[in-house]
């Protein structure tokens, strides 16, 4: 990997040569770009991306995050595709001046802004969608729906109803299941910005059991079980990924429980949870992903234990659902 500016002006120069027009081969150089630059990178791609008529901020912001910088695509491809279209590969590249790196480093900005404008006018149309499906949906008694039953745990305010998702290619409304279980993703004022869908199976056209609402803000925000209570006069948050695991935890301990829905999630909730409760203890109920390189379960709720003052409690290998139903509530 190298952050060097002559590299960099060999990429923008190779880039020249290219069109971003073709949506694949604006993901295949974005793979490029961020196997050799890494994060570091972003800026770079998006500079060249942003000369296409169909180039939007957020929707750049999206796709780079989701980009794997696997190996499977270096920048030597990006070099073999420029020199095909007519680049020549000099070998030495002026540094930029003073003035054109300022100029770069505006037209960041404005992007950046710009890609933040965008994404919040995305939010806020996803959780008026969300709000809709919601009211839609029928409350959840008890465990009445596949899923609960598997996982031996209750509802705590769910819905069941009908999740669709919109074929890119052709805008067509599609139906995935007329029994998905609906997860809601607040924030700390309730207020309503996505929603989980838990299918009965993965017996359906996505090949999985769970979605989310499509543009919608899931970074830190959570869906609550439970009411606080207190130890030793502070007040007590359990945080977790997954539903099933937060209400395995929530009935054996009777605690309330933050669904955070995944590993990078936990952070950004867990640090404004801090910020507004100063006392509280804050303990996370981690994944024990053995079989993961890195456990990133565990890796993850310890950094952020790290960074609050918190707790981490770790169940055997797997996570505390499984622990629930392997060993029961006492166990957990």
């Amino acid at each position: 990997m190298t952050t060097q500016s002559t590299s960099a002006e060999r990429v923008r120069s190779a880039l020249s040569y290219l069109s971003p027009e073709d949506r694949d081969d604006w993901v295949k150089y974005g793979m490029c770009i961020k196997s050799e630059f890494g994060q570091e990178g972003f800026d770079l791609w998006d500079a060249w991306g942003s000369q296409s008529d169909s180039h939007t901020a957020s929707s750049a912001k999206s796709v780079w995050k989701s980009i794997k910088a696997d190996g499977k695509r270096t920048i030597a491809s990006l070099f073999y595709d420029a020199k095909a279209a007519g680049w020549k590969d000099s070998g030495t590249y002026k540094k930029p001046t003073k003035e054109e790196i300022e100029a770069r480093k505006a037209a960041t900005a404005a992007r950046a802004k710009k890609a933040t404008e965008e994404e919040a006018i995305a939010h806020d149309a996803a959780a008026g969608r969300a709000q809709a499906i919601w009211d839609a949906a029928a409350p959840v008694e008890g465990d009445g729906h596949p899923y609960l039953v598997r996982k031996g745990v209750l509802s705590h305010g769910l819905r069941v109803g009908t999740w669709e998702i919109v074929r890119e290619d052709t805008g067509e409304l599609i139906t995935v299941s007329e029994q998905a279980l609906l997860v809601p993703i607040f924030d700390r004022k309730r207020k309503l910005w996505a929603l989980q869908a838990i299918f009965p199976s993965d017996k359906n056209l996505l090949q999985r059991d769970k979605d989310y609402l499509k543009g919608s803000a899931k970074s830190g925000h959570f869906f609550p079980i439970g009411k606080s209570q207190m130890r030793d006069e502070r007040p007590v948050y359990i945080l977790g990924e997954g539903y099933a695991t937060c209400a395995s935890v929530h009935a054996a301990t009777g605690h309330m429980v933050l669904v955070c829905f995944d590993t990078s999630n936990l952070m950004t909730v867990a640090t404004a949870l801090r910020e507004s409760r100063k006392d509280a203890w804050i303990v996370f109920a981690a994944d024990n992903d053995t079989h993961t390189e890195n456990n990133p379960g565990v890796t993850k709720a310890r950094a952020a234990a790290e960074t609050v003052g918190g707790l981490v409690a770790v169940p055997p290998p797997g996570d505390f659902n499984d622990l629930h139903q392997d060993k029961g509530l006492e166990a957990v």
